[in-house]
């Protein structure tokens, strides 16, 4: 039962470059790279990845999907100070203080970061076990 999730990333304001600077797996899992779109595949439900951005700006954010009772779900975690995707992932299982935004189980979510930019992640196909997601920075 694996699970693939193709992600592709927009910048729409030039005013900063965000690069991706990790990758992470909870468990069972991996990223590659595919003609520009990252790909996490998953053996089963019940796992997740994160990505971890920073601009030029020296702005960073995590960027966390994965799959919970066979169904999708996201999260934007902004402005983070010292965390990194390794260290926030954990906290969405178990009784980690992220856990409630796993359960809601949600095909899409935005947020500003402090700098007032939109970050924004939206499942847009899902087929079986294979699903497609574009993450916007604007």
């Amino acid at each position: 039962m694996s699970y693939k999730i193709n992600l592709c990333v927009f910048q729409t304001n030039p005013n900063a470059f965000f690069h991706m600077v990790e990758q992470t797996c909870l468990t069972k899992g991996h990223w590659s790279e595919v003609d520009g779109e990252m790909i996490l595949h998953m053996e089963n439900s019940g796992t997740s990845g994160t990505l971890r951005f920073k601009s030029d700006t020296d702005e960073e954010f995590v960027l966390v999907l994965g799959i919970h009772n066979y169904k999708r779900w996201c999260d934007i975690v902004p402005d983070i100070k010292g965390d990194t995707g390794a260290s926030l992932n954990p906290e969405y299982y178990e009784s980690g203080r992220r856990a409630e935004q796993r359960e809601k189980q949600l095909s899409s979510f935005s947020c500003k970061n402090q700098k007032g930019r939109k970050l924004e992640i939206k499942f847009i196909e899902e087929k079986d076990k294979n699903l497609k997601a574009n993450l916007i920075i604007s």
